[in-house]
């Protein structure tokens, strides 16, 4: 009796153990899933500031089509004809989409869909032994409730981590593409500037 009693203590404390286990490894998911959270508004943020940036290039570039046709206008009769010189036309900003729903992780949209139930504990064979039987009842449906409550929420964070994850990765990818676009309409707009000052020097 002693030894069963023994046992019986071991595998509880070794139940135990397991569920503070899981609930900490949910903790730190949890904490993951809030830090993603601000990343990713964070890179939703950079990305409107990309597209304002972009958006003023093309306002400059109006002015400089201002500025182009004026200057080719002087000059007089004693002045070569001016034309300005262009390389290609500007491709104007990438639209960018909203921030995914993974940025709101407490939205019940994104949670739908994202939930794995709990598992539903198996009973003990009925061949199972006496023994087996009594450790089953020590351990208590509380505990394994436990558990299950807390693989299941590990699980579902695990899923909106993935999600959040693919979000951030399409997020970059439409910055990167966005910088090439804006560095290409910048470099067209340097190289108008400098013939338009060259032109301008021509005439003084």
């Amino acid at each position: 009796d002693e030894d069963l009693q023994e046992l019986q203590q071991q595998a509880l404390g070794t139940s135990q153990e397991t569920t503070s286990a899981i609930q900490s490894c949910l903790r730190v998911a949890e904490d993951m899933r809030h830090e993603a959270t601000q990343t990713i508004v964070q890179l939703h943020e950079q990305g409107q500031q990309i597209r304002r940036t972009h958006e003023s290039a093309l306002v400059l570039e109006q002015e400089l089509n201002k500025g182009e046709k004026l200057l080719a206008s002087l000059g007089g009769i004693f002045s070569r004809p001016w034309r300005p010189k262009r390389g290609q036309e500007l491709s104007g900003p990438l639209d960018f989409h909203h921030v995914h729903a993974a940025a709101h992780p407490d939205r019940k949209e994104f949670f739908e869909g994202n939930g794995v139930a709990p598992k539903s504990s198996s009973s003990p064979p009925q061949q199972a032994s006496t023994f087996q039987s009594h450790v089953q009842r020590i351990l208590g449906k509380d505990e394994r409730a436990k558990q299950d409550e807390a693989l299941s929420s590990l699980s579902s964070v695990l899923d909106q981590l993935k999600e959040m994850s693919s979000t951030m990765g399409d997020e970059l990818g439409r910055q990167n593409e966005s910088l090439g676009r804006l560095h290409g309409d910048v470099s067209e707009l340097e190289f108008r500037v400098k013939n338009a000052n060259q032109r301008e020097h021509q005439l003084l």
